[in-house]
């Protein structure tokens, strides 16, 4: 064949396709490429008798493209099957990896040199065959390609039931959720997910899914189920970890806190109207109040309180209220208003119970004040520890007379009645309440000694009373001494104030003596101011005492 002809003959087409089973085969994940986005350029060179009077040579130049892209992985398993050098012909291969890709390692083969381990490119260069008598002149190179990418995704918002802090009791199932992501930190899809009672708790790890069903995206969201059962009361944190295709494994991860809370809230301190024992006439409301606290089980907010009409008789059970409001603290002090109409007499235990956030209560517990209802309130106040102090005193020195009052329904009046050795009474006083010593108590001074009888008067609202007698002694002065003895400090202050009065007395009358000036007129004497009284007269004393009115209701006889 002349070269003209052979010119004609390669210019009919395009450069004939390489088959499979040519030297120059390319296999990436087991997939074999006849080329991978690459070209190639190669001269044939004729043997045999030449007819042409130049030699016979042809250049052929093709592109060659692979027909389907390479599935994206961290590793790719690579085979080139390359020919040995031989005396006419030689060749040599470079391989260049994407982006963020190295050859990892490869399998040594005799007569065929690899380079470029851990680089971005990889040199295969085939020498001569080391064995030419068995008749192979080609052989596989095995190649190993991994991304460069160490950076694991990165785990964020993990969430109980949609809370970063959540309280619960043991029991219910919790949903445990995140997101993982791999953008900006090598871009690979994840892998999967998983979550740990505790952090790197990696004993305890729970498989998460991907919430949209498949894990094939860079981020995904993440969830899992939390069987509470087991866990002990207490805090517990519940972290999330993931971990891309390469794989990286992440071990920060996020964590929420889950809080098991399985002790119900205390109930203290239960009143009927301020008092541990209450009686009341039917038909008068009544208000309950309590203090239901969680501050030293659970510490979560109190979530409601009831009281019921005797000990978990919950068919009487009635709501209470938060007395700021609002049940929004772990200490709240709760209150109701109840009305007794239509109750049977008798006596109730008002019992009051409390519930947290998390439902937990206690039904059997026993936290009650005493109220008793009665048809009508026969029963007199009670006047106990009645007393005169100091006793036996002197005179001029106020006796303070106290005693305990207590009722059933309240006490409205405690008077206290005086009288002297005669039993005239000589005062009746209105005796007021000290909450600090919890005593009645009213006082008074006598100008006259001798033995006192006291009574203490109670009333209540319903108009019973009740007394307590008692007596006290004024003592006399000693016999020879003067009542007065021991107030001679007074001798001196007394003349004094005479000695002045005297003064101003003669000053006056001379003043009123003396003539008025030429051309005025007379002088007259000054207007005494209201009140004035002159000196040497007297005037009846206007003293007014409890003497001076009744007794308010007076007491029975």
């Amino acid at each position: 064949m002349s070269q003209s002809e052979l010119d004609r003959l390669l210019s009919f087409g395009n450069p004939p396709e390489l088959p499979l089973t040519t030297r120059d085969t390319f296999d990436v994940d087991a997939t074999p490429y006849n080329r991978v986005n690459g070209s190639e350029t190669f001269t044939l060179s004729g043997a045999g008798p030449i007819t042409s009077p130049a030699p016979l040579h042809a250049l052929i130049s093709g592109a060659y493209t692979s027909s389907a892209a390479i599935p994206s992985s961290p590793f790719h398993p690579v085979r080139l099957l390359a020919a040995f050098d031989t005396v006419s012909a030689s060749q040599a291969f470079t391989l260049t990896w994407p982006s963020n890709f190295v050859m990892k390692r490869f399998v040594p083969v005799g007569g065929i040199v690899v380079t470029g381990t851990g680089g971005p490119t990889a040199g295969v260069d085939p020498g001569m065959d080391p064995n030419p008598r068995d008749f192979v002149d080609e052989s596989w190179v095995n190649l190993t390609v991994g991304t460069t990418d160490n950076t694991p995704p990165l785990v964020t918002g993990a969430a109980l039931d949609g809370r970063s802090n959540l309280r619960t009791r043991s029991g219910p199932a919790v949903t445990v959720t995140a997101t993982a992501s791999d953008v900006g930190r090598g871009d690979w899809p994840i892998q999967g997910a998983n979550f740990t009672q505790g952090a790197r708790n990696w004993a305890s790890a729970t498989p998460m899914a991907a919430q949209d069903g498949a894990f094939n995206n860079a981020t995904e969201v993440v969830t899992g189920s939390l069987a509470t059962t087991t866990l002990t009361e207490g805090a517990h944190s519940i972290c999330v970890y993931a971990r891309d295709s390469v794989p990286n494994n992440d071990t920060t991860g996020s964590c929420a806190t889950v809080i098991v809370d399985n002790t119900p809230p205390t109930v203290s301190n239960v009143r009927v109207n301020g008092q541990a024992t209450k009686t009341v006439v039917i038909g008068t409301p009544v208000t309950i109040t309590a203090t239901v606290s969680d501050a030293s089980t659970g510490n979560g907010n109190i979530a409601g309180a009831n009281v019921t009409r005797g000990a978990a008789n919950w068919g009487t059970s009635t709501a209470m209220t938060a007395a700021d409001g609002a049940f929004d603290s772990s200490t709240e002090p709760v209150t109701a208003t109840l009305d007794t109409t239509g109750w049977s007499p008798g006596t109730y235990s008002m019992c009051v119970y409390g519930k947290d956030d998390v439902g937990n209560g206690n039904p059997t517990a026993t936290n009650c004040a005493t109220l008793t209802v009665i048809t009508r309130d026969t029963t007199a106040p009670s006047v106990t520890g009645a007393r005169a102090q100091p006793n036996p005193a002197n005179l001029s020195v106020t006796v303070n007379i106290s005693a305990v009052v207590t009722d059933d329904i309240g006490v409205t009046t405690v008077y206290i009645q005086i009288l002297d050795a005669s039993g005239q009474t000589v005062a009746n006083l209105t005796a007021t309440f000290d909450s600090g010593t919890g005593r009645y108590s009213a006082g008074r001074a006598f100008t006259a000694p001798g033995t006192y009888t006291y009574r203490v008067w109670a009333r209540d609202a319903a108009g019973n009373w009740g007394t307590a007698t008692g007596t006290f002694v004024i003592s006399a002065p000693p016999s020879g001494e003067s009542p007065l003895a021991g107030l001679w400090w007074l001798i001196p202050l007394v003349i004094a104030i005479v000695a002045a009065v005297l003064v101003f007395l003669l000053w006056s009358r001379r003043r009123r003596q003396t003539p008025a000036a030429p051309g005025g007129p007379p002088m007259s004497p000054p207007s005494d101011p209201p009140g004035y009284i002159p000196f040497g007269t007297s005037r009846p004393p206007q003293d007014v005492d409890d003497l001076d009115r009744p007794l308010e209701p007076p007491p029975p006889p």
